[in-house]
């Protein structure tokens, strides 16, 4: 009883997997999208190049092979368009109806906190409104006005690096990012380029 139990399990399995690949191959409302076979059928695809670290170069090459759009999971495709791009992340849309996001930047469920971020911020009008209020921080005024903090920090950064006979250009490049950052937002002193290190990591 058990082996026949086992077997109508194995059997209805590999009807369900043959019947999803059909339909996920031939009828999903992607598939008119040209891509790789595996992609379509299977997020393996997609979950091995991005594991391998090889995703952006692997992604690359199917944009030489497929065109500017590539579907590259089941219910996923890549665009390489600038057109693509402005529909997708433009603000204006001249005249047609607003491109709505998913919620894939909504981390609140997750954090149990409320998202603060631009990105997160899916409705039309309170986009807008959050813009705006953004805006002000990068007007020609406000950027020429931390000109001279940044150039400060870009100096002593110049000067860390000239002393070393070779660094970590990742790590060094996030003190820079910090420390004008810091300055220009927060108002505290740059010290992670001085220092050379991140000093909250002694803390931990």
């Amino acid at each position: 009883m058990l082996v026949i139990s086992f077997s109508i399990i194995a059997v209805g399995l590999f009807t369900y997997i043959i019947i999803r690949g059909f339909y996920l191959f031939w009828l999903h409302p992607l598939a008119k999208y040209p891509g790789p076979k595996l992609a379509a059928i299977s997020n393996v695809w997609y979950s091995f190049h991005w594991l391998s670290g090889r995703y952006p170069w692997t992604l690359e090459r199917q944009f030489y092979i497929y065109g500017d759009v590539v579907r590259i999971a089941p219910n996923e495709l890549a665009f390489r368009s600038p057109q693509a791009y402005r529909d997708i992340y433009g603000s204006t849309h001249k005249g047609r109806e607003t491109f709505v996001k998913t919620d894939i930047q909504d981390y609140s469920e997750f954090t149990g906190f409320p998202n603060l971020g631009i990105a997160a911020v899916r409705d039309p009008e309170k986009h807008a409104e959050v813009a705006r209020d953004l805006k002000a921080a990068f007007s020609s005024h406000t950027l020429q006005s931390c000109q001279g903090v940044i150039h400060q920090v870009i100096d002593e950064f110049v000067l860390q690096l000239e002393q070393r006979v070779e660094v970590d250009i990742t790590k060094w490049a996030e003190y820079l990012v910090q420390d004008i950052s810091g300055e220009i937002i927060y108002g505290r002193e740059a010290t992670l380029v001085k220092a050379g290190e991140l000093s909250y990591l002694k803390v931990v």
